[in-house]
């Protein structure tokens, strides 16, 4: 999916086809903030997992282009094999074990971790690492800035409504002293966070459920 077809789609919505009151450059701008506003609604729409080396101690930072950590999967060997598994704790419940945990001596194998939703670039591990030692996480990463009109969509094809939608969003945006424009602007906006909510359900739905 390129960003020609999302422009092309929003400029029937728009009923801009010559191009007389929107030009490319000006959509292409608004395609690239509604791919992160999509992300920042859903992290999950641009999740990758990489084996990512430690740092010495406790306090781990996912890498340059990702936003947030999701989760922690298993420790890595050297040579790439899968190892430990890695549970999800609380602070409190590491607390309540040892209240000096993260002065702990580093270790080659990571059995816990921990997040802190107000640092969601960084998680902490228990034991520390002795660093340079690998697990494998997932983390939502940034998109990849459309700059031009053939540029690839940084997402899956199943947000191109939202995209779309959120490009007419913030084309009627700048009018919304406009009485039409404005209600054209909150009715997309309206069906953009609709979208994703009811992907959002869809998603809880059909995932796997223990039984």
């Amino acid at each position: 999916m390129q960003a020609s077809d999302i422009i092309a789609s929003a400029r029937i919505l728009l009923t801009d086809p010559d191009k007389v009151r929107w030009d490319d450059p000006t959509l292409l701008r608004w395609l690239n903030s509604g791919q992160r506003q999509i992300c920042a609604v859903r992290p999950d729409a641009k999740s990758v997992r990489a084996d990512l080396a430690l740092a010495a101690g406790v306090e781990q930072t996912i890498p340059a282009n990702g936003w947030k950590f999701l989760s922690a999967l298993h420790n890595v060997g050297s040579d790439g094999s899968r190892g430990r598994v890695l549970t999800l704790v609380s602070r409190d419940e590491l607390n309540a074990i040892d209240v000096s945990w993260p002065a702990a001596s580093g270790q080659a194998v990571q059995k816990h971790y921990t997040v802190d939703e107000d640092n969601p670039r960084m998680f902490e591990v228990w034991p520390p690492s002795m660093g340079g030692n690998k697990l494998r996480i997932n983390y939502a990463a940034l998109p990849t800035d459309c700059t031009t009109l053939s540029s690839d969509v940084d997402l899956s094809d199943v947000y191109e409504g939202p995209l779309v939608d959120w490009i007419c969003y913030r084309a009627y945006g700048p009018d919304s002293d406009d009485t039409q424009d404005a209600t054209r602007s909150a009715t997309h906006l309206s069906a953009f966070m609709t979208a994703l909510g009811v992907k959002s359900q869809s998603d809880a739905a059909t995932a796997p459920k223990r039984k």
